[in-house]
């Protein structure tokens, strides 16, 4: 545990991710959390969250959990379509993905997110329109929303590139966003982030930290950290973090961010997030920065109606949530 990184503070979320952690029994539960109050200072009631598969929460394995200092779950159903899942090469069924939802809501756990996948090959509009019916049938209070990405050295990126399986769908992509928007709207879930809904007040405490640029430490193979504007990042291979750890050496790389970086990704996270992006802070904290370059391509996004402006915040309209990252591009500094 590196003790000296919240010298000052407490720490406000706790975040259980990554591999499959939901397989860990409530013993090493108990260990983990016995570890991090040893050497940390935690406010009064923080967010607790565990990722989750649903063919883990069980009834039993459900039980087990509302037994811990978890309060938070994150369940990855992806669809609630067999034929989704099965091409997704997920271990979970329709049902299976039902059940882990009402399972955690019988037990008590109120605070619940799912992530769905829209722009799937086997995925039509109609379809994801019902997956998003789920959302407000269970009635969860929050939930993420990711366009299928294929990513290299994965069989679906082989797929793709062999020609078996047809590449993301550019208008299907923009198709169900909208659709996502729709739903939104008409039901009440504040759209917070572009990929992240909530019901009001409950959006994620964890990821907001992400996007505000608090510090946060990460343990374990391939976990990130961040502070004071220096990333650092652990080896991936578990035989070698285990190995190094066991001799006391923390297997660590570290990158100590620019000012261009800093602003790029400022500008990035922030256009992605209701909040938006503050003006005031580009002023105050890039002032290295050609800010005149960037005052002419707020206007030329402004004039393509895709940012709105509203005091000092930057914020994107409907069309330009549709073209986020491309948006955000046309600021970074090179």
């Amino acid at each position: 545990m590196q003790n000296h990184f919240f010298k000052k503070g407490k720490i406000n979320t706790i975040y259980l991710g990554g591999g499959t952690p939901s397989l860990l029994t409530n013993q090493q539960i108990e260990k983990i959390f016995n570890e991090i109050q040893k050497h940390y200072n935690t406010t009064k009631n923080p967010e607790v969250t565990i990722e989750a598969n649903p063919d883990d929460l069980n009834k039993t394995k459900v039980k087990m959990l509302s037994l811990s200092p978890i309060n938070r779950l994150s369940i990855g159903v992806q669809s609630f379509h067999n034929d989704d899942l099965k091409f997704l090469n997920r271990a979970h069924n329709s049902t299976q993905a039902i059940s882990s939802i009402k399972n955690a809501q019988n037990k008590g756990f109120k605070n619940i997110s799912i992530d769905l996948i829209y722009a799937i090959q086997t995925l039509s509009l109609e379809k994801w329109k019902k997956n998003l019916a789920y959302i407000k049938e269970l009635e969860l209070p929050h939930f993420s929303a990711y366009s299928l990405t294929v990513e290299k050295k994965t069989a679906l990126y082989n797929f793709v590139k062999k020609g078996k399986v047809k590449p993301v769908n550019d208008n299907k992509v923009i198709s169900h966003f909208k659709a996502l928007q729709e739903f939104a709207k008409k039901n009440n879930y504040n759209h917070y982030e572009i990929s992240n809904l909530c019901k009001k007040g409950l959006e994620s405490k964890h990821n907001s930290s992400y996007w505000s640029g608090d510090p946060y430490l990460g343990v374990g193979p391939s976990a990130h950290s961040y502070k004071d504007g220096v990333r650092s990042w652990n080896i991936s291979n578990n035989t070698s973090y285990i190995k190094s750890i066991n001799k006391n050496v923390l297997p660590q790389t570290k990158e100590v961010l620019t000012n261009q970086n800093k602003f790029n990704e400022y500008v990035l996270t922030s256009l992605r997030t209701k909040k938006g992006c503050d003006t005031n802070v580009l002023k105050n904290n890039f002032s290295s920065i050609d800010l005149a370059k960037i005052e002419e391509e707020i206007e030329r996004q402004f004039q393509e109606k895709t940012i709105q402006i509203k005091n000092t915040k930057l914020t994107l309209t409907k069309k330009g949530m549709l073209y986020a990252d491309l948006i955000a591009e046309k600021f970074f500094v090179i």
